[in-house]
């Protein structure tokens, strides 16, 4: 009987975990902390000029709804520390999340392409200002919401 209940017991642990990909995104809402830009340990520069502000830190909101929040504490070299806060939407499909401006980016404004990344377990890696900027951010899952 002691040997029965084990094998029932391992049985049910095995198709809970079968029915679970553990590689899948996280289901929203959840909340990410940067790590790091580009493999930088924060705080560190945006980009490599002169101007470019010091990342701080920085958080990621993902809601059920499908709204995106990223609120960014900076050091600007001419405003010292401030906090962006820039609001989007989002679409997972897969382990891939593309973001959209919300609002949207107005007709015939000049705005940079929005975020889009890939998600791998608790690691999410945003391409920021467009895949041809160069600029990672990459964020660890720290809660769900």
């Amino acid at each position: 009987m002691h040997l029965f209940r084990k094998t029932v017991f391992v049985g049910v642990i095995a198709s809970t975990l079968a029915c679970h990909d553990l590689a899948a995104p996280p289901t929203p809402p959840t909340s990410y902390a940067l790590d790091n830009i580009n493999g930088r340990p924060l705080p560190t520069f945006f980009s490599p000029i002169p101007e470019a502000p010091t990342i701080i830190s920085a958080i990621l909101q993902l809601d059920a709804s499908g709204g995106a929040k990223l609120t960014e504490h900076r050091n600007q070299m001419a405003g010292g520390d401030v906090t962006y806060t820039s609001n989007y939407t989002y679409k997972i499909i897969g382990n891939e999340i593309q973001f959209d401006y919300n609002p949207p980016c107005p007709i015939n404004a000049l705005c940079v392409e929005p975020p889009k990344g890939t998600i791998a377990g608790s690691r999410l890696s945003l391409a920021m200002n467009g895949s041809s900027s160069g600029i990672v951010y990459n964020f660890r899952l720290i809660a769900p919401d």
